[in-house]
């Protein structure tokens, strides 16, 4: 069986049982190979992962941000982006929407109910949120003090001007 997959920026067909077969010691020898190798597919991750020179959060919006625009991370990340470029940045957002825990449960009368019908909580318990702008651990203490300097709220109140 294959499947198609992405990674290192394209996508690749893949066989399971192969993949699957692979064991620690090859996967972190061709780890270490492309990250010593800054021509080879793969090497920036491969080096930051071998070397634990991972991207630290600058910027997780708060209640406050979210009030001033729908998208604060957007709005950092881009300013953030303009300030130092691109390959010092990175940006994670998953905002799903919240959606009631719903499965069967047996009630004490041996019904096969709802969870939602007999859990209140169970209904309005809130979506996890990942929302996050990065910066490569060379650009973290200038970025930070960018980002005091230029006040959250600033680049948020002139993205809100942007947009309308």
């Amino acid at each position: 069986m294959k499947i198609a997959t992405a990674g290192c920026g394209e996508l690749q067909r893949i066989h399971i049982p192969d993949h699957l077969a692979l064991t620690d010691n090859e996967v972190l020898a061709a780890m270490r190979k492309a990250a010593d190798d800054p021509a080879s597919a793969g090497h920036d991750a491969a080096r930051r992962i071998l070397r634990r020179d991972f991207y630290r959060v600058l910027y997780s919006p708060s209640a406050e941000d979210r009030n001033i625009t729908l998208k604060p991370t957007e709005a950092i990340y881009r300013a953030a982006v303009q300030e130092f470029g691109p390959e010092f940045l990175a940006k994670d957002t998953h905002l799903p929407e919240a959606k009631p825990m719903e499965f069967a449960v047996e009630t004490d009368a041996g019904e096969i109910v709802s969870s939602v019908s007999e859990s209140q909580v169970l209904g309005r318990i809130p979506a996890a949120r990942f929302d996050f702008v990065f910066v490569t651990r060379q650009k973290l203490a200038e970025a930070r003090q960018w980002l005091d300097r230029k006040r959250i709220r600033g680049i948020l109140e002139a993205t809100v001007k942007e947009e309308a």
